[in-house]
């Protein structure tokens, strides 16, 4: 359905052609566009970081990473404290910029 919506926006049907929910952005496919590059994919991410860093345990992230397949230079220590601080704090910035303004799509 969202598949159909993007396309007919762009043969003029007239409220998807016209649809105008964030500024700038005219039409279902950019208003869809902005959505999910500025507020899903962000909001997401962040849920993964937290999810990933804080609530599963330590024991199991390092069962699934650490096997002995993964390539040398891969350090569990170090991916750890990325996905822990890191990543949280990186995915926040993007989310406070697009609060501020930002666009990223």
């Amino acid at each position: 359905m969202f598949t159909i919506f993007a396309a007919l926006s762009f043969t003029g049907t007239p409220f998807l052609a016209t649809l105008e929910i964030f500024e700038g952005k005219i039409g279902w496919f950019s208003t869809a566009d902005h959505f999910v590059s500025n507020w899903m994919l962000p909001t997401g991410g962040f849920a993964i970081t937290l999810a990933a860093g804080w609530f599963m345990t330590r024991n199991a992230t390092e069962r699934e990473l650490v096997d002995g397949t993964e390539p040398r230079w891969f350090r569990y220590g170090a991916w750890h404290f990325f996905i822990r601080w890191v990543a949280p704090l990186a995915v926040g910035a993007i989310i406070i910029s697009v609060i501020l303004g930002r666009d990223f799509s």
